[in-house]
Parts: structure tokens; sequence; C-alpha cells
């Protein structure tokens, strides 16, 4: 009976110890909510004091600003709506958090000498989709609003005895938990570009390109190296053939050409934020050209050659919907030929599917 016992008690102990995780908090960026231009300073000192005190005290885990940010990019929800429920709430179920605290706060001016803080502050569950606590704070915004920016601090820090362990508690359990690290891919896109070419200089004189220039895109962000850094890899089709005239020095044997080129190129690409719609993606690459041509007239004959290029360019992404991106491309690929260089410019439209 009493080796029963024991062993009941080695469960409870082993199940509780184990079953213990850190949980992962998310702390989202106060907001300035009536756009007081004078106090926009303050929403990042806010943010971070309450971020040091909770440090500080509690044991939990942060996920990279970056990683839950990108969610809230793919999922609409704007940084001036972070002290919402609807954004709190979604955000921290889509980024898998268990607590997600929010704030916004007001200037109120009761004459020119006289103005306060108004900070409103909710702490959620995420697991139990609800609000745990919320308060509201009035302080002076005067000289003395740091000594307010501190006592919001300490309120969320008494708040969040109840669902956060101590550091000693934490620590008195001997788990070390690991930081996962960001991953090396992520935000796969498949995208799809139609448009129009033309050759300059090099063997440009003997070419004349056609219509349509066909590409299709796979890329991925690199968030373990950088969040802004994707990698690209495009397949681009279009078709040339020989120019009419006696200048050219094939078209004066009586022979046309008709010559399919394939490039294939892998690129580093800059996802650059203008706003929350619209990006600007500069890249640089470069692959190979295959093209296969068919020659007819006083002779015929197929053949293939190859050789590489270099490609650099520019696209303008618009976000249409959280899976649909509209895209303007003009990218040039310079052809490396026996030592002569061909500049072939193409501009196109496009969309980038993913989520």
């Amino acid at each position: 009976m009493k080796k029963i016992f024991v062993l009941i008690i080695i469960l409870l102990f082993t199940s509780t110890v184990f079953g213990l995780k850190l949980k992962r908090l998310l702390i989202l960026d106060f907001v300035n909510i009536e756009k007081e231009a004078n106090y926009d300073y303050i929403a990042l000192s806010m943010t971070n004091t309450t971020r040091d005190y909770l440090k500080k005290k509690f044991a939990f885990k942060e996920v990279a600003k970056e990683v839950w940010q990108a969610v809230a990019k793919k999922n609409f929800i704007y940084t001036d709506e972070y002290f919402t429920k609807t954004a709190a709430m979604n955000l921290g179920l889509l980024s898998k958090h268990d607590i997600v605290i929010s704030a916004g706060y007001i200037i109120k001016k009761k004459s020119k000498d006289d103005l306060s803080i108004i900070t409103n502050v909710r702490i959620f569950d995420i697991s139990k989709k609800k609000i745990l606590t919320s308060f509201k704070i009035v302080g002076p915004a005067d000289m003395r609003i740091f000594d307010t920016i501190n006592e919001i601090a300490t309120k969320i820090t008494q708040e969040a005895k109840s669902i956060l362990p101590s550091k000693s508690e934490w620590e008195k359990t001997g788990i070390v938990e690991e930081e996962p690290g960001l991953p090396i891919f992520d935000n796969f896109l498949l995208g799809l570009r139609v448009g129009g070419s033309f050759y300059y200089q090099g063997w440009a004189d003997h070419f004349s390109s056609e219509l349509p220039s066909l590409g299709l895109v796979f890329r991925a962000n690199t968030p373990a190296v950088w969040r802004l850094l994707a990698v690209q890899f495009e397949a681009t089709y279009l078709k040339h053939t020989l120019k009419s005239g006696q200048d050219t020095r094939v078209q004066s044997l009586d022979l046309n050409g008709t010559t399919f080129n394939y490039f294939v190129g892998l690129y580093a690409a800059f996802d650059l934020s203008i706003s929350s719609d619209f990006t600007i993606i500069p890249k640089i690459g470069g692959g190979y050209t295959m093209q296969i041509t068919t020659v007819t007239g006083k002779a015929e004959a197929n053949f293939s050659n190859g050789f590489p290029f270099i490609g650099a360019g520019v696209e303008f992404s618009y976000l249409v919907n959280k899976s649909i991106r509209a895209i303007l491309v003009a990218q040039n690929m310079t052809e490396v030929e026996k030592g002569v260089l061909t500049y072939v410019n193409y501009i196109g439209l496009g969309i980038n599917l993913g989520y």
C-alpha cells in the first residue's frame, strides 16, 4: 500500500513538472489613439518600460517582434488597432500566444497647463478567449509623465502575478526551455507574370522579340537571416525572330529563324514596405539562358545553345487581400554570349499567390 502511495505521489509530481512550460506573452505596442503628435514619442517608452518591469519579476517567452508583426500584416491587423479588443484577441490567436497585453492612451487638455494622459490597459487569456483584467490609469502629462509611465508598468506587473510564474518559482522547477529559432523560410508565394521585352545592344541588331513574355516565380522570405530578405526563383519565357533586311548577316542568306528563350535564375529580393499595402522590391541575381532555335528557308535546322545572364530589377507589390498581391515588374537580364553583352529588358504585370 505504501509503495502504491509513493508511486502515486511520484506520478503526480512528474506530471505536474513535465506539464509545465513557459507561457508565450505578447506585449503589443502601446497606441497613441488620437495621434497627438507631441506625444508619439512616449508610445515606445511605455511599451519598453512595461516589458522591463515584467522581465524583472516573471518567467515567460517572447516571440521575436518581426514574427508576430508579419502575422499581423498578413491578416490586416494594423498598428493603430493594437489597443482594440478584436485586434489583440485575433492577433493572439493567430500568432499562437497564451497571454496578450494591449493598451492605448489619449491626452486630455483641461487647459494649456493642465494636461493628463489617460491609459486603458487590457490583459487577455488567449486560451480561454477572454479578458483577464482591464483598467484605466490617469496621470499628469507634463514633466511628470515618466512617473505615470512607471505607474502603468507597476500596475500591469501587479495584475500579471495571477497568470505568470515568478522567476524564483520557475527556477525551482529546474526546467530549462530553449527559445525556438526563427524558421529558415516562410511566407511562401507563387507568382505569375505576363508582359513584353526588347533587346538592346550586343546582338540586338539581329533579333526582334515577340509578345508575350511569360514568367513563373516562386519566392520565400528568410526570417532566420533577415525578415526583409527573400529568395526568389524565376523562370521566364520569351520568343524572338530574326529581323528582316539585308543588314543582318543571317537574313542575307535568305534564312528565317525563330528562337525560344528560357531564362532560369535565382534572385535576392528585398521587401521594402512603404505602407501596409504597398511594397517596393528591388532584386538582383543571375542564372542561365537556354535557347532552342529553328531555322527555315534555303536551309533548315534545329539547334540549341546556352549562356549565363546577370539580372536586376524592381517589383512594385500591392496587397489586394491576404492571399493575392498585384505586381508590376521592370527588370533587365544581361546575356553574356561569346564575350558580347546583350541587354534583355522586360516589363510585365502579374500576381503573387500565397498566405
